[in-house]
């Protein structure tokens, strides 16, 4: 299966990143790219983890663990999302989809887009849902099967 790494920005522009069979290896491009794009720049951690600009979905099952035969496939209009498989090449159409918001690799941790606790400083939760209002006006990485 031959897939490109896609890029979206903030105005809906894509850009092709990358082309390959090797999911891996676009799968670790895809985070070195958002990693470049978060987190090689002047602000501290902390600010770095609430001014992103980039991320990339890493795909759950519905026991919130990650599930690295599915890979995200951006939008499609109306708010559904692809998913491809990447043993079998299959490509779903869904309504929902859960997902970590990888947004940078600091000192060699990884790092996932958070929403603040409404009234608990210092307290944040996962985003999880694509469609949140907090990954609007950011750019995504995606891939689109060949």
């Amino acid at each position: 299966m031959r897939l490109q790494l896609i890029q979206k920005d903030e105005y809906g522009q894509t850009s092709i990143m990358s082309t390959g069979s090797d999911v891996e290896a676009l799968i670790k491009e895809a985070k070195k790219l958002v990693t470049e794009e978060n987190m090689n720049n002047a602000l501290a951690l902390d600010e770095k983890k609430r001014e992103y600009e980039t991320f990339f979905p890493e795909l759950l099952d519905a026991d919130s663990n990650l599930t690295p035969d599915l890979v995200y496939g951006g939008t499609v209009g109306m708010g559904k999302h692809v998913v491809y498989s990447v043993s079998t090449g299959e490509k779903k159409v869904v309504d929902k989809i859960s997902a970590k918001v990888f947004i940078g690799t600091d000192n060699g941790k990884d790092y996932y887009a958070e929403k603040a606790v409404p009234g608990r400083p210092g307290q944040a939760n996962p985003i999880t849902n694509l469609d949140s209002q907090d990954l609007r006006e950011k750019t995504v990485y995606y891939f689109k099967m060949l």
